[in-house]
């Protein structure tokens, strides 16, 4: 790219030396020319004015000069796509109708992993969202749950959870893609335990409401439905922080499901505290609530004619057991 951006630049800023006229032109007579005139400066005045004019405009860049040089190369370093992320390049499958699009740009970091790929933002340290495609062949294979919790060594030291964080604190260490679902390997299972895909999360939440949300994931699956689903946080302008690392307990949990063989979808939103099991249909809402909530398009490259769907109130009877 800077050999390509050099050559436009000497393209187009020609020195005046090559536009006909050399430093050492003589400023007398010139054969078969008038005698005030350099050769390719015919009808631009004398020969003092036309070198006056050279020296001055003659590296002068013109409208199109400015566009090839600093806006097309622009153009080319930055992606044309608002849309484009490394989840999209290096972990498609876990994704339909393109990754999520994130309104957080700075200070964060995407993580691919074998069964899901994760937006982590350094200033909660935890994720923003986990995308997964819930398979199978991911929830009914022979690997077993082992609690190997350990920091992301992928993630700079200085923004980084550790498992000290959570030492003695009231809270559980909540999965954002479930430990159940990453049943294929040992390896695959050990990677939903990196503190990366770990948040703070209330004990009887996590324990309760939100391992029913999960097991009907898993069930819906079982039953036929081709689930992408996408997990993560919200948090307040103010929230809670724990540990020496001051990692942020989210104000609540939230999941995006999308069935697509039907493209049929349905959120929850619910409040990282103590609520009922029973309750969770009343946190069932539709994918644009929470799109709203977090300024996260999650489905960027779904067709127009599908993407009404995001708006609307889910029906139970396409969601049985909720």
């Amino acid at each position: 790219m800077r050999i390509i951006y050099f050559l436009l630049y000497r393209r187009v800023f020609k020195p005046a030396k090559n536009l006909g006229a050399p430093d050492d032109m003589p400023l007398g007579p010139l054969p078969g020319k008038f005698e005030n005139e350099l050769p390719g400066m015919e009808g631009h005045g004398s020969v003092v004015q036309q070198k006056y004019m050279m020296k001055k405009f003659g590296r002068k860049p013109g409208i199109a000069a400015w566009f090839v040089c600093l806006v097309i190369p622009f153009m080319v370093l930055t992606p044309l796509s608002g849309y484009a992320n490394p989840i999209d390049d290096q972990a498609s499958t876990v994704v339909c109708y393109g990754a999520p699009v994130s309104s957080i740009t700075n200070r964060d970091q995407y993580l691919i992993r074998s069964n899901y790929a994760a937006h982590y933002l350094y200033r909660t340290k935890t994720a923003e969202y986990v995308c997964e495609h819930v398979t199978m062949k991911a929830i009914t294979g022979s690997a077993k749950r082992h609690d190997d919790f350990r920091p992301d060594p992928e993630i700079p030291d200085s923004v980084r959870a550790n498992l000290i964080d959570y030492s003695g604190e009231n809270y559980d260490r909540g999965h954002l893609n479930p430990a159940d679902d990453n049943t294929q390997t040992r390896k695959i299972m050990s990677e939903s335990f990196l503190l990366s895909n770990i948040v703070p999360q209330n004990r009887e939440n996590n324990r309760g409401i939100w391992l029913k949300l999960e097991t009907l994931v898993r069930k819906w699956v079982k039953g036929g439905k081709d689930l992408y689903v996408i997990t993560g946080t919200t948090y307040g302008k103010y929230y809670t922080k724990i540990g020496k690392d001051s990692v942020g307990v989210p104000s609540s949990i939230w999941k995006v499901i999308m069935d697509r063989k039907n493209s049929k979808s349905i959120g929850f939103l619910i409040p990282n505290a103590a609520v009922m099991g029973s309750d969770l249909p009343k946190y069932a809402v539709p994918i644009a609530d929470i799109k709203k909530v977090t300024g996260i398009t999650f489905f960027p490259k779904i067709p127009s004619d599908l993407s009404t769907g995001e708006v609307l109130v889910p029906k139970p009877e396409d969601w049985p057991g909720l």
